[in-house]
């Protein structure tokens, strides 16, 4: 293969000339949410050529005589590839850095924190910069927990209609409208192949939310006309869906409307993506790359104007030479499955900063991470009413996770799990109602005797049973009706001094 149109350099250093004239075949795939993808193809020539090639080894391929690179990142795996009696190829596969953050978890709590500012810190950690083509909505608390770190940005992203993609040294989060100018494609020219679908196979006149706060305890309904694609070029496509062809995100977790509008115009920006799209055959062009958007030039009038590449494949080959495969299809989705899920969780902390008798527990199955503050279900809660019965610093709790999220459970209640039950609690059934507090009151409903007490840590004791009624106290008693009447009625009243 032509050493001009083609530049690899591993470690910082030209590929050999010996190792340059075996290479069959150069593939790198970029796509919207995922690192970049570059696998070379050699022929199989003596084996200690290979040896430059090793795992972690960085890798840059550069194309044209400007040697525009399309693929820097470092080698992840070597494959020998054999035949019937003899080898066939060797190849090399690399990622660029992203695929550093797919290797890292770490389950932590993240607070006060929206896409591009996880992006920012992520990028960081690589030695590279991060900016968004538009700004997501906050987060007040994010758990992240089986995902990495990867995962968590690609998740939290898509929630805002965002994609990471890595674009001249700068994770870059962009929208399905893209970000750059335009590269006109002419049929004939640098067009070469093309499938262009406009399709209304799906409702797509709007895009509904209806998302509730966990926290807050409140509801939010969002709708969203226009994508974000159409503020560039706008299509209408869904001419005979009427005036309910809109798509529903029911039932979802948010924060308040600014997260539940986010969310209407995430998915409507998929469906207008995928109402119109093209997978197209070009001219290698090192500049292809998703997120940037391409004119299609030379075709028919429905099909032609403005499109949005979400993958773009750079192939080099000594048959076909440098082209450029591209589709404009939304990306794949890859947010975790939004399945309710419990777990354990300790208390940490109950002095709530707004007196609403949140609590904030740590969950021992989740890596040990911190939630946020967390609703507590109580009975009979309403304005001003109910039972205020709240667990304590170190009292093993329930966590109810709607959506499968950590950030945002609720906690269910406490569990006694080894620590003792109330004392006087029997296993006679009908087992005893029994309500202790911390410091020591009680109230107790027995069934088996028919009796009910009410006592104080101090010994104080109001006790009521078949046979007879007994308040005695530990300090001054004052019975008092200031202004009203006090009856004793008896068949015999005795006043007795002890």
């Amino acid at each position: 293969m032509s050493a001009a149109a083609l530049a690899i350099q591993v470690d910082q250093a030209p590929l050999a000339t010996d190792l340059a004239r075996l290479v069959t075949a150069v593939l790198v795939r970029q796509e919207l949410a995922a690192p970049a993808l570059a696998e070379i193809d050699f022929l199989v020539a003596d084996p200690a050529l290979f040896r430059v090639f090793r795992i972690g080894a960085a890798l840059s391929i550069a194309v044209g005589s400007a040697g525009t690179p399309i693929f820097e990142g470092e080698v992840t795996a070597l494959s020998h590839l054999y035949g019937p009696g003899h080898a066939l190829a060797f190849r090399i596969r690399a990622y660029d850095r992203l695929q550093r953050l797919r290797k890292s978890f770490r389950p932590r709590l993240l607070q006060d924190v929206s896409a591009v500012d996880l992006a920012a810190s992520l990028a960081a950690d690589l030695g590279l910069s991060a900016r968004a083509t538009t700004d997501p909505p906050r987060r007040p608390a994010l758990v992240q927990h089986e995902q990495s770190d990867f995962d968590l940005l690609a998740d939290l992203a898509a929630e805002a209609g965002l994609y990471p993609v890595l674009r001249d040294g700068t994770l870059l989060l962009v929208a399905l409208d893209g970000e750059g100018a335009e590269i006109p494609l002419t049929f004939g020219r640098e067009l070469i192949e093309l499938v262009a679908t406009v399709s209304n196979d799906r409702n797509q006149r709007g895009s509904v939310a209806a998302s509730w706060n966990a926290t807050a305890a409140s509801a939010a309904t969002k709708t969203v006309t226009l994508s974000r694609q159409d503020a560039q070029e706008f299509r209408d496509t869904s001419p005979n869906e009427g005036a309910n062809g809109h798509r529903q995100s029911l039932n979802r977790l948010a924060e308040g409307e600014a997260e539940t509008e986010a969310l209407a115009a995430a998915e409507f920006d998929r469906a207008v993506a995928a109402a119109a799209s093209i997978r197209a055959t070009v001219l290698g062009d090192p500049a292809l790359c998703p997120g940037r958007p391409v004119s299609l030039l030379g075709v028919a009038e429905p099909v032609a104007g403005r499109y949005v590449p979400s993958a773009v494949t750079h192939k080099v080959s000594a048959d076909a030479g440098y082209l450029t495969e591209l589709s404009s299809d939304p990306p794949a989705r890859r947010s975790r499955p939004r399945q309710p899920a419990a777990t354990l969780g300790v208390v940490t902390d109950t002095a709530d900063p707004e007196h609403r008798g949140r609590a904030r527990v740590a969950f021992p199955a989740l890596g040990g991470t911190d939630s946020p503050w967390m609703q507590v279900v109580t009975a009979g809660a309403g304005e001003g009413r109910g039972l205020a019965a709240f667990p304590e610093v170190d009292d093993k709790v329930l966590v109810l996770m709607p959506d499968g999220d950590p950030a945002r459970g609720i906690i269910l209640g406490s569990l006694y799990a080894e620590a003792g039950l109330p004392r006087g609690f029997r296993a006679a059934r009908p087992r005893p109602f029994i309500l202790r507090t911390g410091g020591g009151q009680r109230l107790e409903l027995a069934s088996t005797e028919a009796t009910a007490r009410l006592a104080t840590s101090a010994g104080s004791l109001l006790e009521l049973m078949p046979g007879s009624a007994r308040l005695a106290t530990v300090s001054d008693l004052v019975i008092e009706a200031p202004g009203r009447t006090i009856t004793f009625r008896a068949n015999f009243i005795n006043f007795e001094r002890g």
